[in-house]
């Protein structure tokens, strides 16, 4: 015949484990566990549970609590290091915002600064006698500096022929303004004007 539930040897250990008023009772009360496991487990069983009284009901030492106060100040220095570090970590990621922002002004100043180079072209063939023999040189980042306000100035030189066809460089100077989708002339110069 089989035994009933509470009394099989898994039910038995469990209950020794975590019930164990219960499970040293399941125990001596089974049939199927031999007299000499019935003593082992008890033993184990009560020296466990003298274990457990003696760490609760002792007084602390003095070793003890001073372990337990640098448990304490580790832990509130991490804690510490925690909050200082998500800290950080906030302003690191204000900078890199800043930063990101920065270079997309910077990249949307670059791409103006290449239409500035080409808009102060367009501006100066129309003072040039002979405009259709206008060469530029390629762009030139140092040719263009950004002035604030969407105002750019353009340092550069021309290769035009003058009103007798003879072919000669000419430096200009070009200050312009972009504003909306248009860009405005605000002053030009040539160098042998």
């Amino acid at each position: 015949m089989q035994p009933q539930w509470y009394f099989k040897r898994p039910f038995i250990i469990i209950s020794c484990i975590f019930l164990f008023p219960l499970g040293i009772i399941l125990l001596w009360l089974s049939k199927n566990i031999k007299l000499g496991w019935k003593i082992v487990f008890t033993c184990i069983i009560a020296f466990y549970g003298m274990f457990v009284i003696a760490a609760t009901l002792l007084p602390a030492t003095p070793e003890m609590v001073a372990q337990t106060r640098h448990d304490d100040s580790i832990t509130h220095a991490k804690d510490s290091t925690d909050e200082i570090g998500k800290q950080q970590a906030l302003k690191q990621k204000e900078v890199d915002e800043a930063n990101a922002h920065a270079d997309a002004l910077k990249k949307e100043a670059s791409e103006k600064a290449i239409d500035a180079f080409v808009m102060s072209q367009e501006f100066l063939k129309k003072r040039l006698k002979a405009p259709a023999t206008a060469k530029f040189p390629d762009y030139d980042e140092q040719a263009v500096h950004y002035l604030g306000d969407s105002i750019y100035t353009v340092v550069s030189y021309v290769d035009a022929e003058n009103t007798y066809s003879a072919l000669l460089r000419s430096g200009y100077h070009c200050s312009l303004k972009y504003e909306g989708e248009n860009w405005s002339l605000i002053s030009i110069s040539l160098d042998n004007e």
